[in-house]
């Protein structure tokens, strides 16, 4: 019962996860849990060094490597935020994201993929609050908890994460598509 709320807004957004179906996007081969912890960086200079955590490498979408990223990084708190209301996108944050990815992986991606890449942020924010929801109601099983609840606080946090992306889908939009290459830009 304490669920209900969170359970009828991902049924009713089940939606998202099949329009990203629908795009046939090219499998690449994908971290799955691209993520800052799973960054190391040089102490001395702060730049990335060394990316961790190797075991979900696997085929699958760019896009939930750029969305998890989105989820993890461009967040004002974090995932498991007690008060969701406080949660907010940095704006600084996703634009130095949008840079880095594509400066990176710009040259491989296609014309989809970078016309998509915001999709994968609400795709992978609101399958982690699907992740989130099922490990609660299934007593806390997978990821570890501090108190019963916890779970279920990371549920909301991410939903509050969601409507933030989807309230800011424009600007994100036009700080992406500035970063895009120029013969992808007219395409957002």
């Amino acid at each position: 019962a304490a669920a209900a709320p969170e359970i009828r807004f991902l049924y009713a957004s089940h939606q998202l996860f099949d329009e990203i179906r629908a795009l046939h996007l090219p499998q690449r081969v994908v971290h799955n849990d691209a993520k800052l912890a799973n960054i190391l960086f040089d102490g001395a200079t702060g730049k990335a060094c060394a990316v961790i955590d190797w075991d979900t490498v696997m085929p699958g979408s760019a896009l939930a490597d750029f969305g998890d990223l989105v989820r993890s990084l461009a967040a004002e708190a974090p995932e498991d935020a007690v008060n969701p209301e406080r949660i907010a996108i940095k704006p600084d944050f996703f634009d130095a994201l949008c840079r880095g990815f594509l400066k990176g992986a710009g040259e491989v991606l296609s014309r989809a993929e970078m016309d998509n890449l915001l999709q994968g942020a609400f795709w992978l924010t609101l399958e982690q609050a699907l992740r989130f929801l099922t490990d609660y109601l299934e007593n806390n099983v997978y990821y570890p908890v501090q108190y019963p609840d916890h779970n279920l606080v990371r549920t909301r946090s991410q939903l509050a994460l969601f409507r933030q992306l989807k309230e800011q889908e424009d600007r994100l939009h036009a700080i992406l598509s500035a970063r895009l290459p120029v013969n992808n830009r007219a395409r957002l």
